[in-house]
């Protein structure tokens, strides 16, 4: 394990590393030159917190860590994501919250995560809809759906397209409609 929690300049490749916790780092601005293949092979967690000034992630990079399977991206408001989300479709389970506005690539970064078992949105504003046929058709492995503080949302496709996720926890997104905000 390896946890940065006030930075550092000094970062060398760790072949059998395979949790990254960057958390609390007030001055972080980027992650570019510590989250690559290269130097995280092994790579399997990626966790990223309270980092109120990180302004970019070579998210692009996501899809060439081949053990990725946890992403968490939780309370890192001035994220940009002109580089756009593109996850690796092993991925299994995904937090996003309060991590600037990815609503441009809200739903596209869902499509094609056949393992993903768990998915977490919160505190996400923009995102107004995800299409009911994404959660059968692209997430169709999805066990927990957790959605929540998402003001704008507008639809997840009704109840019934998320009727066979086994834990659902949808709420506190005003904009949606009672009947699809669900707790179970």
């Amino acid at each position: 394990n390896l946890s940065i929690s006030t930075g550092t300049n000094c970062i060398r490749a760790f072949p059998s590393l395979t949790i990254l916790q960057v958390q609390s780092c007030d001055k972080l601005s980027t992650l570019d030159g510590i989250l690559t293949q290269e130097y995280l092979p092994a790579i399997e967690k990626i966790g990223v917190e309270l980092c109120p000034e990180l302004l970019s992630l070579p998210v692009e990079r996501f899809v060439s860590f081949p053990c990725l399977k946890l992403l968490v991206i939780n309370n890192c408001p001035s994220l940009n994501w002109q580089r756009g989300l593109v996850l690796p479709s092993y991925l299994q389970r995904l937090s996003l919250s309060n991590c600037g506005d990815i609503s441009p690539y809200v739903p596209s970064c869902l499509l094609n995560l056949t393992s993903l078992v768990s998915l977490s949105i919160c505190g996400c504003k923009g995102i107004t809809s995800i299409p009911g046929d994404i959660w059968s058709s692209n997430l169709a492995s999805l066990e927990e759906l957790k959605i929540t503080c998402c003001p704008d949302l507008v639809s997840i496709g009704g109840a019934e397209a998320v009727a066979n996720i086994k834990k659902v926890q949808i709420f506190i997104c005003p904009k949606l409609k009672k009947a699809d905000q669900i707790s179970r």
